[in-house]
């Protein structure tokens, strides 16, 4: 099978199980859908890739230096789509200076790992051109192991890492090493701030609320039982997950390392193996088959009833601004992006005839109603979005009459500082949560996507 790859090549793409098509073109027009009712992965690649360029993201304005951003930005984008009676459909894009028009990153045939990209730490240096683009890297200086020519920065995630460490506490607590009933706190000492509670009180306002204290509380607490710096790391590798680590947290909960250090390089997340633990944590999705070492994945690496305590805060999200945009609903200049319900517990007083939404003490919109009439999913994700980078990753299933299932990540280095061109005049930095100073291309994207995907995973008639 094969798939474009951008710049009128053809790159081969590797997947399991799903049915053989030949493109006959790289064009920007979509294909004609296979003779099955069953979406295959390089139909899927070609319209994640159509989609990233159609958003346009080098055409984003930058704040800081007043002008368009100076080069294509990295965004990376992965999808895997699940289909009644289907093999899964799978797609990872890569956009960045070096693949201006994208590039559909091939997949291995037994491990599902990406080839052909050497994936590298995201350098300020690089990106601002105080070294240049094209310098020799370090040998050391990969994330996962080195596969190809292509070298893709990884963004830092962001917000997003914290789904690893929501991760790391449910394998302490499948291991008798951590409880969710269990006291948990951070000192004042710490710069994020206090946090007195219970474990659990702290995964769902981490995860839902992308709240930093107790960020720092559950990081700590994860070095007290052993599972940081080393053991949350050896079981996301036993399941092919390379790219997934936290690097650089320390005992007492921080993860900032000292102004002088470059904080960019301690986390990483692509969007790809994101993906692929979300398929991992979705128990509704069909079993994931990928082998690592020859042998099949450990689906089971936690438990049950763990991956559906993960899944249920996900789905309390409050953060709808990225490529689901529900909480900015109303907000001039606010593109739609997947159509998702905002979750009950965030709106002001609906009961009292309020339906703003706020989110840890931040107003996002002054009425939700007309958005969430709108909507047709739930999307359990996190959010990632601070001055240089964005990122959302999460499970899409449809409510009921508005039938898809599949799993959406993004990552790019297009945070606050950002925006859209229509948007510049009214924004300037430091912008960190007002309004709408970042672009919505990124919802954009989302909206395209999920419009395709409803169509092509309706069920057979």
């Amino acid at each position: 099978m094969e798939a474009c790859e951008g710049r009128g090549t053809m790159k081969p793409i590797h997947c399991l199980g799903v049915l053989a098509l030949l493109l006959s073109s790289c064009g920007p027009t979509e294909p004609e859908p296979p003779a099955s009712h069953c979406l295959d992965s390089p139909s899927l690649a070609t319209r994640v890739l159509q989609a990233v360029r159609e958003a346009d993201f080098a055409s984003t304005w930058d704040l800081e230096a007043q002008a368009t951003i100076a080069r294509t930005p990295n965004v990376d984008v992965a999808v895997i789509a699940f289909q009644e009676g289907c093999a899964p459909a799978m797609a990872n894009v890569l956009l960045s200076h070096d693949a201006p028009q994208g590039h559909v990153a091939s997949l291995d045939a037994e491990s599902l790992a990406v080839t052909g990209v050497t994936w590298r730490p995201w350098s300020y240096a690089r990106w601002e051109g105080q070294q240049a683009w094209d310098a020799p890297w370090a040998p050391e200086a990969t994330v996962g192991p080195a596969h190809g020519a292509l070298n893709h920065m990884v963004p830092n995630p962001v917000s997003l890492f914290k789904l690893l460490v929501g991760v790391g506490v449910m394998m302490g607590v499948d291991e008798g090493r951590i409880s969710l009933s269990e006291p948990l706190s951070v000192s004042s000492t710490h710069p994020e701030s206090t946090y007195e509670g219970t474990v659990g009180e702290a995964m769902a306002l981490m995860l839902s609320a992308s709240d930093n204290a107790t960020t720092s509380a559950l990081i700590k607490r994860l070095h007290a039982a052993g599972l940081l710096p080393h053991a949350l790391h050896e079981r996301l590798g036993t399941l092919g997950l390379h790219t997934l680590r936290i690097d650089n947290t320390r005992p007492d909960g921080s993860w900032r390392p000292p102004e002088a250090v470059d904080t960019t390089g301690a986390f990483h997340m692509t969007s790809w193996d994101t993906a692929r633990l979300l398929w991992l944590l979705d128990e509704e999705a069909p079993a994931p088959g990928w082998k690592v070492g020859g042998a099949a994945v450990d689906a089971g690496f936690l438990s049950a009833s763990s991956k559906q305590y993960l899944r249920g805060l996900l789905e309390e999200q409050g953060w709808h601004e990225v490529l689901s945009t529900t909480a900015t609903c109303g907000i001039e200049g606010r593109e739609p992006g997947i159509p998702a319900v905002q979750p009950r517990r965030w709106l002001n007083d609906p009961e009292g005839g309020d339906h703003g939404v706020t989110v840890e003490g931040i107003a996002m919109t002054a009425d939700v109603r007309a958005c969430n009439a709108e909507a047709e999913v739930r999307f359990a994700h996190k959010t990632g979005l601070s001055e240089g980078f964005g990122s959302d990753a999460g499970i899409v299933r449809g409510l009921e009459g508005h039938e898809r299932h599949y799993v959406i990540a993004l990552t790019s280095n297009l945070g606050f500082r950002y925006t859209d061109r229509a948007l510049s005049e009214r924004y300037s930095l430091p912008c960190f949560r007002v309004g709408l100073c970042y672009t919505q291309r990124i919802a954009t994207l989302g909206r395209t996507l999920d419009a395709w995907l409803r169509e092509r995973l309706q069920a057979p008639h």
